[in-house]
């Protein structure tokens, strides 16, 4: 197969394409803390987060939609990305939820 001076220039391309569009971690943790859609069950909540900060300690709370007070349903969640899994729910109510670091 010969290579002409066009595949070599698409080949350079694609690589430099490559390399550029895939994000490093300090692009994907850019962002900031977030909080994934929940996912409930009948029994419980599976949440997972992204973007925290290396060292931080992290809380999930939840309101009742269209209250105003939350309610902190896990505690001492660390990494920069995890999961974490709130038993005891049931599907008939609607609740928010939000993820923030806690005091230290």
């Amino acid at each position: 197969m010969k290579m002409t001076v066009e595949k070599i220039v698409f080949a350079a391309a694609v690589v430099f394409l490559t390399i550029t569009c895939t994000p490093t971690e300090t692009n994907k943790n850019a962002g900031g803390l977030r909080l994934s859609a929940p996912v409930e069950t009948p029994t419980a909540v599976h949440f997972t987060w992204t973007g925290g900060a290396v060292g931080a300690v992290y809380s999930i709370y939840r309101r009742r939609r269209g209250e105003e007070n939350w309610e902190r349903i896990k505690m001492g969640l660390v990494g920069v990305s995890g999961l974490a899994v709130a038993q005891g729910f049931t599907l008939d109510s609607d609740y928010d939820y939000k993820i923030q670091a806690e005091e230290q």
